[in-house]
Formats: C-alpha cells, sequence, structure tokens
C-alpha cells in the first residue's frame, strides 16, 4: 500500500461521508457501433460513505439519475432514456453499494453490486487517493468496466463494453472525534 494511501485512510475520521457535487464527477467512455468513441457525463449523483473501525467494515452508497446522463447529442440523450436502454421512467438510478473495503497495494478496493435497470450484479471498484484537499476534504478516484449486456441493455447498437469512471470529493457530514 503507497504511504499516501496509507496515511490517508488512518487519517479519515470515523463518520459520515458525502459526495460533494460541485468537485465530484461521474463519466462513461465507450465506443458505437461504427467503433466511434462516445462519452458522457452524469450531472446528477448522490453518495454517502460510513467509515468505521474496523475499515473494512465501512461502507460506500452512490446513486445516480439515469435521465442525467448527457453525451454531447440531445438525440442520443433522449434514446439512452428509453425502454430498450435506460428506461428512465420505470428504473430512475443507477446505484452502487459497496459490501467491504480491503486495501491492496495502494489501492482501496470495493466490493460491491450495481443496479441498473433492476438487475443487480457484483461489481469490484479500485480506488485511489488523489489529493488532499485541506482539513476533512479529500479526492478520490476509481474506475471499472461494465457490460450493458449484463444489465439486460440488449439494444442491437449497443454492445461495447462502457468505461465508467469517478473522481469523488468527499466532505463530512458527521464525524466523530
Amino acid at each position: 500500500m503507497s504511504d499516501k494511501l496509507q496515511s490517508v485512510l488512518q487519517s479519515l475520521p470515523v463518520g459520515r461521508w458525502t459526495l460533494d457535487p460541485r468537485g465530484s464527477v461521474i463519466t462513461i467512455a465507450t465506443k458505437n457501433f461504427l467503433g466511434r468513441p462516445i462519452n458522457g457525463r452524469f450531472s446528477s449523483f448522490n453518495g454517502l460513505i460510513e467509515i468505521v473501525a474496523p475499515p473494512a467494515l465501512s461502507h460506500v452508497h452512490i446513486a445516480v439519475s439515469a435521465k442525467s446522463i448527457a453525451t454531447g447529442s440531445k438525440m442520443r440523450d433522449r434514446d439512452l432514456q428509453k425502454t430498450k436502454i435506460f428506461h428512465s421512467e420505470k428504473w430512475a438510478e443507477i446505484c452502487f453499494e459497496s459490501s467491504d473495503v480491503k486495501l491492496e497495494s495502494g489501492v482501496a478496493v470495493l466490493n460491491g453490486r450495481l443496479t441498473v435497470r433492476n438487475v443487480t450484479k457484483p461489481l469490484v471498484v479500485r480506488a485511489t487517493c488523489a489529493s488532499v484537499l485541506g482539513a476533512d476534504r479529500y479526492r478520490f478516484t476509481g474506475a471499472v468496466t461494465v457490460s450493458p449486456r449484463d444489465f439486460g441493455i440488449l439494444h442491437p447498437f449497443i454492445r461495447k463494453p462502457v468505461a465508467v469512471s469517478l473522481v469523488a470529493e468527499i466532505a463530512p457530514l458527521q464525524i466523530e472525534r
């Protein structure tokens, strides 16, 4: 484990933390059926991080509004909301819920479950501390690749893996000192 991550994890006070939307970003990257890159960004999400002792029992919950995706094409963004893709009228949120946290070689490994379209699959997210922003403010980064097919997205043009990236700036909600 890197000295930086070890130091940050040891200094994180036990308590409840939130994702600060001003410094947090959730993006996706994939390729369309022609192989051209498609990038998007979710603008509406929230997260709760509960740090406990021991840290392995800590918990992360992130909820993303499926309707908040912006890819640079209004027509594509509308299509993503339809029944064959996100079906956001029925399933408005995409959620990640961790079950445990492990520290491996400078990385926090979050084992958990991702739910998209009411389909839940196991997911492992690897996160690193990008920076310490001052007293009780930290920035973490994480990334994962998912297959739309695993979540029941069977649209014929959506077949490529999707890379999901998170920059999470966390701030305290309630800290135990």
